[in-house]
């Protein structure tokens, strides 16, 4: 994948107001995003942006905590969910909202593009979002042992 004008950056944080920014694929039509949290957190929504010109994402298909995937493995495995996306959906950057059940737990999220939304060779996204919260944990190796 090629970061054009600097969008890389603005990719791995998931937001940028630009639409003049964006993230490219190199080869083809595909795009495999792995985004790890430094915490647990549990998602309730996606929002994808792309240019209204066919290279908008057009299907996402989502992981969970695969701590590792290639492109031949995201094309074989069987997805949490799946996205299909209108033109309308991508030009707006209109909400996704997710399976509650599924997205509970997440440590990593692996995001597929599939295919845009024209069938060309290049996709490009200028926004990704990612709603939820964090899940509170308590690690146990944190406490010491009672004394008493």
């Amino acid at each position: 994948m090629t970061a054009t004008k600097h969008s890389a950056v603005y990719a791995s944080l998931g937001y940028k107001d630009d639409a003049g920014v964006f993230l490219e694929s190199d080869a083809d039509e595909q795009l495999l995003i792995s985004i790890p949290f430094n915490q647990i957190v549990k998602l309730h929504s996606v929002q994808i942006q792309g240019p209204n010109d066919g290279t908008a994402p057009r299907v996402v298909k989502l992981f969970v905590n695969k701590e590792s995937m290639d492109f031949g493995e995201a094309e074989d495995t069987k997805p949490v969910q799946e996205i299909n996306l209108s033109d309308a959906d991508v030009e707006s950057g209109a909400l996704v909202p997710l399976k509650f059940v599924s997205f509970q737990y997440v440590r990593r999220l692996v995001l597929f593009v599939q295919s845009n939304t024209g069938g060309g060779d290049i996709t490009r996204m200028s926004k990704l979002s990612l709603l939820g919260m964090t899940v509170d944990t308590t690690n146990m190796n944190d406490w010491g042992k009672h004394k008493g």
